[in-house]
Formats: C-alpha cells, structure tokens, sequence
C-alpha cells in the first residue's frame, strides 16, 4: 500500500480492524503521502464502514432475489422502454436481458401502441396500481396469456412501472 501511495499520492484500500473486545470491524482506510523535511509521512484516517456492508449485503440480497424471482420482474420507464428485467423475463420472452432492454413494451404486447402506452402511464400514475391481463410475444414470435401487476414508482427523480407479470397460459388451458 505504502509504494501505491508514494506512486500516486493517495491512495484507499479496505480492510478489517479487530475491536478492544476482539469483535471485527470492517473500515475504510484512505492514505495520503507526504514529504516534510526530507522525510516520507502517510497520513490515513480509518472509517467504520460496518453500516455500509451491511446495507450493501442487504442490496445485493435483494438484487440476487429479484434477478431470480419465479415470475417475471420489469421496471419499465416513462416512455415504455424497459429499465431493467429478471432472469425469469428473459426466459419467458426467449430474448437475452441486453435484448430487452433495448426495447420497450409496445414490441413484446400485441395489444400495445403508443396511444395505449400514454393512456396506460397516465392512469397508473393517477392509481399507482394497476392489475389487468393482457398477451405478450415471444422471440418466435408466438404468444401467451399474463396477469401484470404494475406499480407506479417514483426514485430520485425518476419514474418507473414497477411490473411483476405470471404466465396464464397453464390456468386459461384449465378454464
């Protein structure tokens, strides 16, 4: 660490302190150099990072959860283009994650155009829960029967349909 930081001048690195009552602490640990009087100094402050792990594990916890979930997940934007999908979307449709979110929901339901789009975001908006069933469209190009379950969501700025969509077709074929 030390000829990092005389390379660069600073440098931060992270680590793991052991308490008086021997319990460890994950820290911070941001160094600079410095030269005074002909001798080589490194000066660092040492910051508990425990609250931080803690809520990054809980993030990480809930992505890996979400990335996994057995429905379909898709945070869809204002102008109908998907944000973010799940595992299980990508699954469903028959395309890679990078290929959805290149796209939006007027190519994945039949049902979807730019007119419906805008009338769909002004009433979720205004009920922020939205349940209703439509179709969407495969990769091949074939179809199948959904619930979605959308919900309005509004982040730093920012606002997203939060949808949460189940396959029908196994409960329509029993119907």
């Amino acid at each position: 660490h030390r000829r990092t930081t005389k390379d660069k001048g600073t440098s931060v690195f992270e680590t793991v302190h052991c308490r008086k009552d021997g319990s460890k602490m994950p820290v911070e640990v941001p160094v600079n150099y410095h030269e005074f009087e002909g001798e080589a100094f490194s000066i660092s402050f040492v910051r508990d990072i425990s609250m931080r792990k803690q809520y990054e594990e809980a993030l990480e916890l809930t992505q890996f959860t979400i990335d996994r979930a057995s429905i379909c997940c898709t945070w869809i934007g204002r102008d109908g283009r998907f944000f973010y999908v799940n595992d299980r979307a990508c699954r469903a449709f028959g395309y890679s994650r990078q290929e959805l979110l290149q796209m939006s929901v007027m190519d994945i339901d039949p049902e979807f155009d730019g007119a419906v789009w805008s009338d769909y975001w002004s009433r979720l908006v205004r009920d922020r829960v939205r349940t209703f069933e439509t179709t969407h469209k495969r990769k091949d190009g074939s179809t199948f029967p959904v619930e979605i379950n959308a919900n309005y969501v509004e982040f730093r700025g920012l606002e997203y349909s939060c949808a949460f969509s189940t396959d029908l077709s196994e409960r329509k074929q029993i119907e």
